[in-house]
């Protein structure tokens, strides 16, 4: 069940079953300092799968840190309602609450 994030779009609700493997595909920008990291996992309802970075080509005139995306997989092991919580922050900074959130709200089901 892919979830891939769009502009303006911070908040999917999905109603997998038990067992189900969930994945996130979040596109970040390394120029700005800025990382995708997993703010909130809900550890009785999923647990966390495989994790990739991927960086993506340069374009031609582009300057900075090429763009990549990061890719998050979880499976569903409990049944009941929790949410996953991506923040696109700078890990440098404890506490930095300045970047994007990405929400998956789960509603699981038997």
């Amino acid at each position: 069940m892919p979830v891939r994030r769009r502009k303006r779009l911070r908040l999917w609700c999905i109603r997998p079953r038990k067992a189900t493997i969930i994945s996130a595909e979040l596109v970040e920008n390394k120029t700005t300092g800025y990382a995708w990291a997993i703010e909130d996992s809900c550890n009785s309802l999923v647990e966390s799968w495989k994790t990739t970075t991927t960086k993506l080509e340069k374009k031609k005139g582009m300057m900075g840190a090429p763009t990549g995306r990061k890719d998050y997989s979880f499976r569903v092991k409990g049944i009941g309602k929790g949410q996953v919580k991506f923040r696109n922050q700078r890990a440098w900074i404890k506490g930095d609450t300045s970047g994007n959130v990405f929400v998956i709200n789960i509603n699981s089901a038997k």
